[in-house]
């Protein structure tokens, strides 16, 4: 799994390229990128993070592929 930095660099590249926000959503948006690794510094564990809605189907089988 990516790291935190990971998903923040990740993010600033990606809202570079979206034309439709600006300054004003640029760290609402980083936010919800590096969200995904709450598990990190909280008790949440990181299959309700990484997979949300799929945690019932499949999430354990998708969190242990994907590490």
């Amino acid at each position: 799994m990516a790291s935190l930095i990971t998903h923040l660099v990740v993010g600033e590249r990606v809202f570079a390229q979206l034309r439709q926000f600006g300054e004003k959503e640029y760290g609402a948006f980083l936010l919800g990128c590096v969200l995904v690794d709450v598990h990190g510094f909280s008790d949440v564990d990181r299959r309700v993070t990484h997979f949300v809605g799929r945690l019932e189907d499949d999430g354990v089988d998708a969190c242990v592929k994907s590490a």
